[in-house]
């Protein structure tokens, strides 16, 4: 724990509000959140987990056990139920707090960057364009393609392991979100460069176009 001196917020921080500011997770919106979905404060899941003895734990254990003990609103344990995605989100905030887990890390260890834009061209139009773009970029057409109208998707399985996909969802305001992923990195140092990759991808789209991916 550590304290700030010389400014009017001089308290010792907790365990969760030093992982907000480490991991960039909004102690207003998320901690006010599982607090009134659970019933507990992060601290409070944090110091069960810590007698669990949960940092010897894998994520699935960790997750699997929150749920069977709290997957139920309980009047004597001071829960409201652990619905949802809610085991998942504790123990990640868990791993982070006690240091198991970088920022964008997955449950196995390996990484993922993700990025979003909203453009003006038809979903499908959109999808073949990024896919052609991405099968240049990466040399390759995609192992699985989905151009069915109510789930646009495609994934590349690189030969070093890692993947690379795109989804289109339906257009929202006039304008169509692209979603595009690099999952399963081995290293976090490669974050910076593959979210800027696909940034790129993303602003070739929306400049060039269907059907002007060259």
């Amino acid at each position: 724990m550590s304290t700030q001196k010389g400014t009017s917020d001089d308290a010792v921080k907790t365990d969760a509000e030093q992982t907000n500011e480490k991991f960039g997770v909004h102690p207003a919106m998320d901690d006010a959140s599982m607090h009134q979905a659970t019933g507990k404060t992060p601290d409070e899941w944090f110091a069960i987990l810590d007698e669990l003895g949960a940092v010897e734990h894998s994520h699935q254990e960790i997750a699997r056990w929150l749920f069977e003990q709290y997957g139920h609103p309980t009047a004597a344990q001071g829960t409201a139920g652990l619905t949802g995605r809610w085991p998942q989100q504790i123990t990640v905030r868990y791993e982070q707090a006690r240091g198991l887990r970088a920022p964008g890390q997955r449950a196995d260890g390996t990484f993922g960057a993700r990025a979003v834009r909203s453009i003006h061209h038809p979903p499908l139009d959109a999808f073949d364009a990024a896919v052609d773009l991405i099968s240049q970029d990466l040399g390759e057409s995609p192992a699985q393609l989905n151009r069915d109208a109510t789930s646009l998707r495609a994934r590349w399985q690189l030969a070093n392991g890692e993947q690379v996909g795109v989804s289109v969802a339906e257009p929202h305001k006039g304008k169509t979100p692209v979603t595009l992923t690099h999952e399963k990195i081995p290293d976090w140092h490669r974050l910076a460069d593959a979210r800027s990759a696909l940034a790129q991808v993303l602003a070739k789209l929306e400049a060039n176009g269907p059907g002007k991916t060259t």
